[in-house]
């Protein structure tokens, strides 16, 4: 199986002014008549026993308000809100824990940065427990990897976590959550990270139990391994919980991940919203349904804006599974994946697909797409089904796609060769909405011909298909378009 991995982009950002006329306003408000100070306490030591300030010690300080052992709060007003622990620059980036779980506690606000040095900074968990617990407290993770734990990070009862230019590699859990496991009205956030190489019965990369929010950005999460359910990503919630998950991913990658046991080896939605956007869910494997997509109960809706499903595989569907939940597909490409009995493509067993603007091509097996039971696809002119499977008044027609490459943009595609009959056979309406916005997935222009494209990939006019050319005995030629 080729797994590609596209590198992660990081974003400009543009630091906004605080005036003196911004501070009188909001004195005069009455805002600041409370003010809460922020420590900061520079970790001086790659120990985690007493020695000089570690970053246990740390941590320990700004949970009790007050400097535990060596560490010292360079901020003389005290503890607050935003409480930051910096790096000692020529630490060698490297902590082994043997003292459990750092343990952000209730009620605190932190910000762990290990920007200050040259590769970040490593936890190293020695697979004893979680490598770092959130328990109802905010904490943001910078430039840090975080492996070999017991599970990676654990965030619960309302608990915040962010994570920036970071990585979760190679932790292993004996039940949820190998990479991350939250809980109980969490909000999480990833931006330019990587949960790779974790595993775990359930959700290997990242799992979501009855959460709030999850956003991740310009991220990977990839090779993650679960022995059951949701290689990279699973989203459940409690019978009890009326509030969805709330999930987007964007700009960002899910591949080759896998769920040996029930389904959904790239991402698992039990319940909740999900929406991809300008995302690519690649080379992702299950034994069972759903190799890229598992869409489970009436409880699980999940919308694709200008996004891409190639290369998965599952014994049913290949690509994406509904099993009695919405799918709906906008201008997204869903391409070259298979299965091993049937629905090498999309399955709707008695869920609903909708398809808008979208290509369903090339599945090596198993066909294109399947309904099953009381399953819906609903799908007009404006979209593709190569084989013409589930009986639509789709175009049944190659849509000519180019192999899967980085074609620009933050997320692998399937570009449109220059004959592809997708090119300006769009709905202008679709590719005007706010979810398209007149972009593709790599952030090109949708409006250089007379109507925009069908699928994820809007063609530029600024290059030829590629051919070679075999003279003929009788003196002609033939010509083979790549």
């Amino acid at each position: 199986m080729t797994i590609l991995i596209k590198k992660i982009k990081r974003p400009f950002s543009k630091r906004i002014p605080f005036t003196t006329a911004k501070f009188a306003i909001i004195l005069s408000l009455g805002v600041c008549s409370a003010v809460s100070h922020a420590a900061t306490i520079q970790v001086t030591s790659t120990s985690d026993v007493a020695a000089d300030c570690t970053l246990r010690e740390a941590i320990a300080s700004i949970n009790n308000g007050f400097e535990i052992g060596g560490c010292i709060n360079s901020v003389s007003e005290g503890f607050g809100v935003n409480d930051t622990i910096t790096f000692l620059p020529s630490l060698d980036g490297s902590i082994s824990l043997v003292s459990g779980s750092l343990e952000i506690e209730e009620g605190t606000s932190v910000i762990i940065d290990a920007s200050s040095l040259r590769d970040g900074m490593t936890l190293v968990g020695n697979l004893q427990t979680r490598v770092i617990t959130v328990r109802g407290a905010t904490l943001q993770i910078i430039d840090m990897t975080i492996t070999e734990g017991n599970g990676g990070i654990s965030a619960f009862s309302g608990a915040s976590l962010s994570l920036i230019n970071s990585n979760v590699i190679g932790n292993v859990a004996n039940l949820n959550g190998g990479g991350i496991f939250t809980s109980s009205d969490t909000n999480l956030s990833l931006s330019n990270s990587t949960i790779s190489e974790n595993s775990a019965f359930n959700g290997a990369g990242i799992s979501a139990f009855s959460a709030n929010s999850i956003i991740i950005s310009n991220s990977s999460i990839s090779r993650n391994t679960a022995s059951n359910t949701s290689g990279g990503i699973g989203i459940s919630q409690s019978t009890f919980d009326t509030r969805p998950t709330v999930v987007q991913l964007n700009d960002s990658t899910v591949s080759g991940n896998i769920a040996d046991g029930n389904g959904g080896g790239g991402i698992l939605v039990g319940a909740g919203m999900v929406y991809l956007n300008n995302s690519s869910i690649i080379d992702n494997s299950t034994n069972s349904e759903g190799g890229g997509l598992f869409v489970g109960s009436s409880r699980a809706t999940v919308t694709l804006n200008n996004s891409t499903v190639s290369g998965n595989s599952a014994d049913v569907a290949g690509a994406i599974l509904s099993g009695s939940a919405t799918v709906n597909l906008f201008n997204s490409t869903v391409a070259a994946n298979s299965a091993e009995t049937e629905g090498g493509g999309i399955v709707a067993e008695n869920g609903t697909i909708t398809l808008s603007n979208s290509i369903i091509a090339g599945s090596l097996n198993g066909g294109d797409c399947l309904l099953v039971a009381s399953g819906a696809l609903f799908a007009d002119s404006s979209n593709i089904i190569q084989d013409g499977s589930c009986d639509t008044s789709a175009l049944a027609v190659d849509p000519l796609l180019s192999p899967l490459a980085d074609n620009g943009g933050q997320t692998l595609t399937h570009a449109l060769r220059s004959r592809s009959p997708a090119i300006n056979a769009g709905d202008l309406e679709i590719c005007t909405a706010n979810s398209i916005n007149g972009l593709d997935q790599r952030g090109e222009n949708r409006f250089v011909g007379s109507s925009c494209d069908i699928g994820a990939f809007e063609y530029q006019g600024d290059g030829e298909d590629s051919f070679y050319v075999i003279p003929m005995l009788n003196g002609k030629a033939a010509i083979f378009i790549l």
